[in-house]
């Protein structure tokens, strides 16, 4: 066999090196193509996982928030899990009004907004779903909208940066204008842990990394954050000329004179009179009513837990809705009552006679409050008076009743902020409740709560009713408590209660104050906004 030449084997040599080299170009350009978009993917997932850990810092602290909802008013709140620097532990004292400074430039409803000094959420590192670490630096800070002297039921608003770790190497994507607008900082911190202007940095998260800032506005949920909240039934007045609506009654653009109810016809009437029931459906039954509105006109929203079909254009969940706007009309909602907290007060002051129609003195200061109790075992109140200026609050340990006739009435005057504890049944009659020629007529001077009174380990039905014509300007809160009404009656403020309902209704109806949403103690936050903060 003969032997292939020098020459022919050096041909196939070059040969082979020229298609390896094409082979390499060719490469080397799928790799210069392939490379930068597998990096951008990666950058990609990056930056959405650190979005997700914004959010779920911003959950965590609202769940942190809310286990401390009680704490607020305290001078030494347990805040675990906070810090208020690198290594000091935060507390309530945070939150007191006066370490709450003016924020130049901001306003709320017109007057300066107040913020308190910020604290931080430990421990919040999260696992990533593109195998990379992942870590949230969250800030709370109080916010105080309500220029008074109290500063009562502060915001919070929480910022949440999450930052989730990039694949290396630190190198820019394709597209340098992509990596500026997702905030990717490939070689170099963009900025300081916190400065002034509360801009927040990763800390724990090595470059490079993508970071994202999401910013949720809270505000406070009182007991009687709407005109009615059942946890069973609710059942409206069933006449014509029943009407539950809003007005405001510390804003004379919504209000009447004083700030009282402006009257049915007063173009003042705003339509924010919110009624929700609790109540669910049994679990045999799909759809069905949970209200009974009987064609009540309804200037407010009207929710219920479940009971619609999303499929048909009527709402199953509310019968005799005729008079509410079908599109305020929804099945969403769930917000449990909760037993209010009573304060554990151990010295009382001397009780007046009130059956012999003496007055309770309040405090003559709003910043601290006379207190009484009407044992079990003692003459029942009936009606009484208020008298003098600041705070008072009367503990009833047994029934409340004012009975019916002429005489029958709760005075409450206009200086003074009232607040009432029963244990027992409550029948206002057909009487004035704080809506006498000299009391306030303001729903927030007169704060009534309902607590549950055990009777050998049992909670017993309790009752709120009336009869008659009462006028009523108050706030009630009584989870346990049914609420009955019969006849013609005017209330004005709110009721949150296990169960509502208006038998006859007459003429009358149900006017909430929007101002109550700023009175009472905090139930929980709930979020108002919130927005991803993409400024550099």
């Amino acid at each position: 066999m003969k032997k292939p030449s020098v020459r022919s084997a050096g041909a196939v040599t070059i040969v082979a090196l020229l298609a390896l080299f094409v082979i390499s170009l060719v490469a080397a350009s799928v790799l210069q193509s392939v490379v930068p978009r597998y990096h951008v993917s990666y950058q990609t997932a990056g930056w959405q996982e650190a979005r997700l850990a914004a959010e779920a810092g911003a959950d965590l602290a609202l769940e942190r928030l809310n286990q401390n909802v009680l704490q607020l008013t305290s001078s030494t709140g347990d805040w675990s899990g906070w810090k208020q620097d690198a290594s000091t532990a935060a507390s309530g004292t945070l939150f007191a009004k006066n370490n709450a400074t003016v924020v130049t430039g901001l306003t709320a409803t017109g007057n300066a907004l107040r913020a308190s000094p910020s604290m931080f959420l430990d421990n919040v590192d999260v696992s990533s779903s593109v195998g990379t670490v992942a870590a949230c630096d969250v800030q709370l800070t109080a916010l105080y909208p309500n220029p008074d002297a109290t500063m009562n039921n502060p915001w919070f608003r929480i910022r949440s940066m999450g930052t989730a770790a990039l694949p290396g190497p630190a190198r820019a994507a394709s597209d340098k204008m992509d990596t500026s607008l997702r905030r990717l900082s490939l070689r170099s911190p963009m900025r300081p842990r916190l400065a002034a202007d509360d801009v927040l940095t990763p800390t724990t998260v090595p470059f490079p990394n993508a970071s994202r800032i999401v910013e949720v506005l809270t505000r406070p949920v009182t007991p009687c954050s709407k005109a009615i909240i059942t946890q069973q039934y609710l059942t409206l007045g069933n006449s014509n000329g029943w009407q539950v609506n809003s007005y405001d009654s510390s804003d004379p653009n919504k209000s009447g004179t004083n700030g009282v109810y402006p009257g049915d016809s007063s173009p003042k009437i705003q339509h924010n009179g919110d009624i929700a029931s609790n109540k669910a459906l049994s679990s045999t039954t799909t759809y069905g009513a949970l209200i009974s509105a009987n064609g009540a006109q309804v200037l407010g929203n009207v929710s219920t837990n479940g009971g619609d079909n999303p499929n048909t254009s009527t709402h199953e969940n509310v019968s005799g809705s005729g008079g509410i706007d079908q599109s305020r009309i929804d099945d969403d909602f769930y917000d449990p009552l909760l037993a209010p907290p009573v304060p554990t007060t151990t010295t009382y002051l001397l009780k007046p006679n009130y059956q012999a129609g003496a007055a309770f003195a309040a405090s003559g200061s709003t910043t601290s409050e006379a207190c009484y109790r009407v044992y079990a075992n003692e003459p029942a109140l009936g009606s009484f008076t208020v008298s003098g200026t600041g705070r008072i609050t009367i503990f009833i340990d047994g029934d409340w009743s004012l009975g019916n006739g002429n005489g029958s009435f709760v005075q409450i005057p206009p200086a003074v902020q009232a607040t009432i504890y029963v244990k027992g049944n409550i029948d206002f009659g057909n009487g004035l409740v704080n809506t006498n020629s000299d009391s306030s007529k303001k729903a927030g001077n007169l704060v009534i709560y309902g607590i549950p009174d055990p009777v050998n380990g049992n909670l017993p039905a309790r009752t709120l009713s009336s009869n008659g014509n009462p006028e009523i300007a108050a706030a009630f809160y009584g989870p346990s408590y049914a609420v009955t009404l019969k006849g013609t009656a005017e209330w004005y403020g709110a009721v949150a209660a296990k169960s509502f309902a208006i038998t006859g209704g007459g003429n009358g109806g149900f006017h909430y104050d929007e101002s109550l949403g700023a009175v009472g103690y905090i139930r929980r936050f709930e979020v108002v906004s919130s927005f991803e903060d993409s400024r550099k």
